[in-house]
């Protein structure tokens, strides 16, 4: 197929029938399956790590561009398995899953092998680890999925931060944190225990209920 997009050590069953007379013909005729398991490689096109650092400096931001990808850019993986459904030289996948110390990343959407390029939504989550590593701001990032379009050239894809899901996520996170610590502690800073906390952080955030 002459696509170098992924690099490691595992199995890549197919289950795949074409026709057609040219190079061209045959993608555009692929149909059946595809699955991949793979250890200790590389996915080719898109780092996200890099990824993780733009959404971290876009933090409070109303708006995220579309960006292209660096060249030469990539995303080291300890592990990574997804299944296809191909029709008509389109893949479609539904439940990547990639994992490294740096970084977990889920995703969906179609690889045009023809056309080599894709429409891909992907979800990266910074692990706990790199967030050490990468300071305050990134720290706000731990555990939370980052929401991620990808689109164009299989080689070097654009890619755009979905802002709004990730402020939807990181305010969900915050009110999540800010309730468990009140209730260890039974009550808020200077209240009685027995006290409502998920109301009391509520309230915090949007006010008294009139």
């Amino acid at each position: 197929m002459n696509k170098d997009i992924l690099e490691g050590r595992g199995a890549v069953n197919l289950d795949v029938s074409a026709s057609g007379r040219t190079v061209t013909a045959l993608e555009k005729g692929l149909a059946g399956s595809a699955a991949i398991a793979l250890k200790e490689g590389a996915l080719k096109g898109v780092d996200f790590a890099a990824i993780l650092r733009v959404a971290q400096g876009l933090l409070g931001s109303k708006s995220a561009p579309a960006r292209q990808a660096e060249s030469g850019a990539k995303t080291d993986f300890s592990e990574l398995t997804a299944t296809f459904v191909i029709k008509n030289g389109v893949a479609h996948n539904e439940d990547l899953k990639m994992t490294s110390p740096l970084v977990r990343v889920t995703g969906r959407g179609d690889i045009n092998l023809p056309e080599a390029t894709l429409d891909y939504t992907a979800k990266a989550t910074v692990t706990e680890a790199a967030a050490g590593l990468g300071g305050k701001d990134l720290a706000q990032l731990a555990g939370v999925a980052v929401p991620v379009q990808l689109t164009g050239p299989l080689a070097n894809p654009r890619y755009t931060i979905v802002l709004d899901s990730l402020a939807e996520d990181l305010a969900k996170g915050a009110i999540q944190r800010e309730i468990e610590r009140r209730m260890g502690s039974g009550s808020k800073p200077g209240g009685k225990p027995g006290s409502d906390p998920v109301g009391d952080v509520l309230r915090g955030l949007f006010g008294k209920p009139k």
